[in-house]
This record gives structure tokens, sequence and C-alpha cells, in this order.
């Protein structure tokens, strides 16, 4: 109990030693019109559990108190007075805590309520901008010094406002990126972020070239026209990757500003710093908007992959299904062969009795059993290997049998594809065996399957060409074959809910004397690894890659 007591105080000292630490350096980088230590004072309050605001009180009491002490002959006690007690932290405190238990500012799910989070900003710059006020009203100053309220109240609040926009929205990004990846994956996730590859190879550059142009133009249009743009690259990458993008182009662009200012009083750039705190605000709320509409995208990109996941599952478990019924069909024959064989026995000494009928029969049935279990699933499958069993199996031989030419072409390495993707495309050349035969009976069927891959995963394409030769169409039988095809819903509807399936689509085109069939598939069983979008990425969401259940 005494070690954890320790312990509880040295992080409180050490909280306060490095807020004081952080606000002193940024202290000496910040101006009346870029306090960028405001930034950092809202953020700690809102990511620094409360039970170490009062280390942060006290750490920010150090450097005012130092402040107060040297400048009070300069200034006077009441300003010195007021710049130590209350400090702009504590005043900040009760706002804070409303928007973040009240206004729920952070939910338990999903990222931050931008809107919460911009109230909240704005709340705290004014309260601040109006502290300053107060402190400059008691500020011991020359008798001819005239103060303007109005110009101090105005560079005040947007020095505020544009140092927390420029800190804030940042610094939420990075939490919610570091709190939603794990230690092992956060280098590797920087890498694959699109945002940041877009705000280092794009933003960067553009804005680069803005601030020359606005620090050499010889003209006062030039050079406020190059600071007005610099809020571009903030509009597209909100419009891209939503408040994230915002967050990231909005603290480049209010850097970029102030590297172009001349002078403290440089009207043009005061006028453009304006322009980018009204551009951070529009763009977090719109950005805010876009993320929710991308992980609402997201989330039905996985429910899609969800179905079909369930939809292969489905044919998976109806594959097997015809497995066992077919197995069950070989041993039924199997028993029959027996049994006419010891009645057959039987009756070679019975001389009355044609054994040579039962004898045919037999054959005959037999030869039909198999045909039915080869049809429900083929006996070259079993081996494995998709282009002998189109080849040589059922499909080969109705087709033979009822008089049609044909034959299978094959490319590419099949032994990549899963035996999943398979037995999908056996299935889907029966059912579009099974559609070419439903009107005008083809007398040519010529299968051409090309395997390959794309980005790592597999997939197979298939095309199926039927064509009729009118002489020869009488010399066509389709009596039975359409159910040793091994089709299963004989019409168009089947055959393409089977592709979706794997994500493909099959396309259906009429030429000269008979039709086409293509489609491409892919292979669900591949794991391919995906490149995560920093949008997702923050947001909590996942980008999928077609084909990866």
């Amino acid at each position: 109990m005494q070690g954890a007591r320790w312990g509880e105080a040295f992080k409180q000292i050490i909280t306060a030693l490095g807020y004081a630490a952080g606000y002193w350096i940024l202290q000496k980088i910040s101006f009346p019109y870029w306090v960028l230590f405001a930034g950092f004072r809202l953020a700690t309050l809102i990511f620094i559990p409360q039970r170490y605001w009062g280390a942060l009180a006290l750490g920010e009491l150090a450097p005012l108190g130092y402040l107060a002490v040297s400048c009070a002959p300069q200034y006077g006690m009441a300003w010195a007075a007021l710049t130590v007690f209350p400090t702009p932290i504590v005043l900040a405190m009760p706002l804070v805590h409303a928007c973040k238990r009240w206004l729920r500012m952070f939910p338990v799910r999903g990222g931050a309520r931008m809107g919460v989070l911009l109230l909240c900003m704005l709340a705290v710059a004014s309260l601040w901008t109006l502290m300053n006020t107060g402190r400059l009203a008691v500020t011991r100053v020359p008798a001819d010094y005239h103060v303007d309220y109005s110009a101090a109240l105005a560079r005040w609040f947007i020095g505020n406002f544009l140092g927390v926009l420029t800190v804030v929205p940042l610094a939420v990004w990075v939490r919610e990126a570091w709190r939603s990846t794990t230690v092992g994956e956060r280098w590797q996730r920087v890498m694959d972020s699109r945002l940041l590859m877009e705000g280092a190879f794009l933003l960067v550059p553009a804005l680069g070239l803005l601030v020359w142009i606005a620090t050499h133009a010889t003209a006062g249009s030039s050079e406020d026209a190059a600071r007005m743009a610099m809020f571009l690259p903030v509009v597209v990458l909100a419009l891209r990757h939503g408040w994230q993008g915002a967050a990231v182009g909005g603290t480049l662009a209010s850097v970029a500003v102030v590297l172009t200012m001349e002078g403290m009083d440089d009207a043009g750039a005061i006028q453009a710093e304006t322009f980018i705190a009204f551009a951070i605000s529009s763009m977090l709320l719109l950005g805010s908007r876009i993320s929710v509409l991308n992980q609402r995208d997201a989330m039905e990109r996985v429910q899609v992959q969800d179905a079909l996941v369930l939809a292969r599952r489905n044919i998976a478990i109806g594959e097997a299904r015809l497995r066992v019924a077919a197995e069950f069909l070989e041993q039924i024959r199997e028993m029959i062969h027996v049994g006419y064989e010891h009645m057959l026995t039987q009756l070679r000494h019975t001389p009355s009795v044609d054994s040579r009928l039962y004898a045919r029969q037999a054959a005959l049935a037999q030869e039909q059993l198999f045909r039915l279990s080869d049809g429900l699933y083929p006996t070259g499958w079993r081996d494995k290997d998709l282009v002998l069993a189109l080849r040589q199996g059922p499909l080969a031989r109705a087709l033979d049998e009822a008089g049609v030419s044909y034959w299978c072409e094959a490319r590419g390495d099949f032994s990549k594809v899963s035996s999943a993707l398979h037995l999908a495309i056996y299935r889907l050349v029966g059912e579009c065996l099974a559609l070419t035969c439903q009107n005008l009976p083809p007398t040519h069927v010529r299968v051409r399957l090309r395997a390959g891959q794309r980005g790592g995963q597999p997939w197979v394409g298939l095309r199926l060409r039927a064509s009729t030769e009118v002489d020869r169409v009488a010399a066509v039988r389709l009596d039975d074959v359409r159910l040793r095809l091994g089709s299963a819903g004989l019409n168009w509807g089947a055959a393409e809910d089977r592709a979706r399936s794997y994500q493909g689509r099959l396309r259906q085109t009429h030429v000269p004397g008979g039709q086409v069939i293509a489609a491409v598939l892919l292979d669900p069983e591949t794991q391919v690894r995906a490149t995560r979008d920093p949008t997702s990425w923050i947001a909590g969401g996942e980008v999928t890659v077609p084909g990866r259940p």
C-alpha cells in the first residue's frame, strides 16, 4: 500500500514537471497570433485523467509564477495577481469536464464527436481571451498609451483559437491511432497510411510552394492570394480522409501561414490566419460527416463480405451433402451388383429362364446409378483435378453421348487455386452448359479456363462458347443430359448467384451461330495482406480486401 502511494505521488510529480517543461518550450515559440501553448493546455486537459489535473495546475503555476514575479514591477501587482490566480488551465477545467461527461465528447464506441470538440475549443479560446483582456484592463501602462481593446480582443481570440485548432485535432488523431493499434503493428500502419503519404508527398510540397510564392511575391495581391490558397489542401484532405485529413492539413496550413508572417503587425497574415481558422473549423465539421459515411461504407462492405462467406459456406454444405449422396448411391450400386450376381448364379441352374436378359438389366441399372452418382459428385473431382474432370468427367461423357462436340482448354497454374474454387468452376461450367441446352441445342461447345494472380490473390477466368450447326441439330440427343451435367438451378439466376458468391459476374454475349458465357472468379481462401486506409485506421473501421473473408 505504501509503495502504491509513492508510485502515485511520483506520477503526479512527473506530470507536473512534464507539463511545466512543455508549457515553457511552447511559450518560447508562440506569439499573440499563434498561441501554441493554448492548444497544448487544452490537449492535456482532454487526454490526461482528472486525478492528475491538480498536478497540471501546479505545473502551470510554476512558469506563470516566475513570469508574475519577474514582470510585477513593470505591469503592477494587480496584473501579477491575475496572472497567477486563477491560472488559465484551472478556468478551463469545468468546461472540459462538462464536454467530456455531459456532452460525451469521446463516446465509449466510435471516435471523437467533432461538433462537441469544436464547441469545447471555441469555449476555452473565448474564455482565455476574456481572461487576457481582464489582465490587460488592470495592467499598468504609460499615461500617454492608448489601449485598443477591440484589436487586442481580436488578436488574442485568433491566436488562442488557431493555436487550439493547430494542436488539439492532430492530438486527437494521434491518440485514436495509438489506441487502435498494437505496438507491433504501429510502424507498419504508419507506412501503409495513405493520409500520411499524401500529407508528406503532396500537401507539404504544395504548401512549401505557396510559402515560397508568398515570401518572394513582389505584389501584395500575389502574397495574399498565396496565403488564402493554403486552405485548399485542407479541403482536399478533408474530402478524401474526413476530419482526420482536416486535422493534418489544418496543422500544416497554420504553420505555413505563420512562416509567411513578416512581423507582429502583418495585416495580410492575420487575415489569412482568420480565414485558415474558419476553413479548419468548417472542414472538421464536414470531415466528421465524411468519416461517418466512410465508416458506414466500410461496415456495409464487411456485411457484404460476411454474406458472401455465408453463401460460400452454404455452398460447401450443399456440396458435402451431394458427396454423401453420391457415395451412398455407390454403395447401393455395389449392393445391387452383389444381389444381381447372386440371383444370376441361381438362375443359371434354371433351364427355362434366360439369364442373359437379367444380366443386361442388371448392367443397365448399375450404369444408371453410376451416371447419377457421377453427376452428383464426379469421380474425376475426387482426385482434385479440375481440368481432367472437365475433359474426361461426366460433363464430357454426357455431351459426347448426346452427339455434341466438346473440348476444354486450360492455361495457367491451377495448383495455387483452392479446392473450393475448383469445385465452383466445375459447377458453374455445368450450369452454363445446362443454360445453353435450354433452347436450340448446341452442336459444338468449347470451354477455356485461365488461372492467374492479381495482387497475390489467385483468380480463374471461364469462357464457354456454344455454337449450333443447323445441319447437325437432328443428331443431338438431350434426353437426360441436363441431369448428368450436375447443374442445380437450371436458370440464369442460379448461375449468376454462384458466380457472385466468388465475387464474379456472369456475362452472356450472343454471337453469330451461338452464344458466349464468361466470368472471372476470385479465390476467397487466399489470405491477402490488407492495407488500411488512414481514415478507417482512426475511425475503427477496416478496409476489406476483395475475396478475403
